[in-house]
């Protein structure tokens, strides 16, 4: 390393692996393509206690003593465009487990539904830096996504997952298998909305926008004696959600968010049910299949409580538009079923 070293982003790049178990590194990573990564320990400090006599005499230092560092975790941040491949492990961190069926010919299909808390896969990330004095790489183990949102616009769906892990550090060894993101993105233009139902509507209004947000809730404070590191990060819970805005208000939708039901006359008092399900596809197909079938995302909720989120307002010349929130509830057998047609043999 040398004083004048700099270091490009366009040059690094963030993967991400499932673990075969708590402790041992994964050894295959996708390799995203991302917009923006980080990856770096977070520490924490007991303070500085106010003792005397002090050490710094007759001054009176707030600081006459370093802080201690009690221990730290894993914090990595990665935005990327939603491709078919990378999102698969990236949903295995946020606790889907998944199941694949296909070939190479029909493409293969992974159906990611949400798994029992012990079953929750533990995760490798690798954060390569390469700068002008050479690449130097980052490694973190054991590590679990405590947050992720999928953010569908006219123009692209992006993705944003955040990670926590119990260990990080610089990593020299030997490289692990990088598989190399597929170049077609998941498009907003190109798929279908099977079904967004509102307390029995069918909402056939024109969206403009939706935003999927994972919170996986994890127990971060779970420290033992005669050690600074975690001893586990279990899931205390999970938390979807579904958001439609920017959807063309019609008498149909405001009755059937506001009053319950198509038609509906009163104010309802009680929850607002329904389900989703709608998909993404990319523009071009999958090599080698036949018939030739795109990449694919689909999010399918059956059991949904809808709230009201901007309520439609009249202004200038304006389109009047509203949102709704969906979220998804835990009360059937299968409450979130994500499914995914790619190229990958196996996850």
């Amino acid at each position: 390393m040398s004083a004048t070293s700099e270091a490009n982003s366009l040059g690094s790049f963030f993967a991400v692996g499932v673990q075969s178990a708590k402790g041992t590194a994964a050894t295959t990573l996708y390799r995203l393509i991302a917009t923006e990564s980080s990856l770096a320990p977070e520490f924490e400090y007991r303070d500085t206690r106010l003792e005397h006599p002090s050490a710094g005499g007759t001054t009176s230092w707030a600081r006459a003593h370093a802080d201690q560092v009690t221990g730290y975790i894993g914090r990595a941040t990665v935005t990327f465009p939603l491709r078919p491949k990378g999102i698969v492990p990236v949903l295995q961190a946020t606790g889907y487990q998944v199941a694949t069926a296909g070939s190479a010919t029909l493409g293969y299909t992974h159906t990611l539904t949400q798994g029992t808390d012990t079953a929750h896969k533990w995760v490798t990330a690798m954060w390569e830096v390469e700068d002008s004095d050479g690449a130097y790489y980052v490694r973190a183990v054991d590590g679990r996504c405590t947050s992720l949102s999928i953010s569908v616009s006219t123009d692209e769906i992006m993705c944003t997952a955040e990670f926590g892990f119990l260990t990080l550090a610089a990593f020299s060894g030997t490289q692990p298998t990088y598989v190399t993101e597929q170049a077609d993105e998941i498009v907003p233009w190109i798929g279908a909305r099977t079904d967004i139902d509102i307390g029995g509507y069918t909402v056939i209004e024109v969206i403009r926008a939706a935003e999927f947000t994972f919170t996986n809730a994890l127990r971060e404070d779970d420290k033992a004696l005669w050690s600074q590191a975690r001893v586990n990060m279990q899931r205390q819970s999970i938390d979807i959600q579904a958001s439609f805005s920017e959807i063309n208000a019609s008498d149909s939708i405001y009755e059937s968010l506001y009053y319950g039901a198509d038609a509906g006359t009163t104010v309802a008092t009680g929850p607002i049910r329904g389900n989703i399900d709608v998909e993404w596809r990319s523009a071009d197909n999958i090599s080698g299949t036949s018939p030739l079938i795109p990449f694919e995302f689909q999010f399918i909720a059956p059991s949904v409580q809808w709230q009201p989120g901007d309520a439609p307002s009249a202004s200038g010349d304006d389109l009047i538009t509203m949102s709704a929130d969906g979220y998804v509830l835990g009360d059937v057998a299968t409450p979130s079923t994500i499914k995914v047609i790619n190229n990958v043999a196996t996850y």
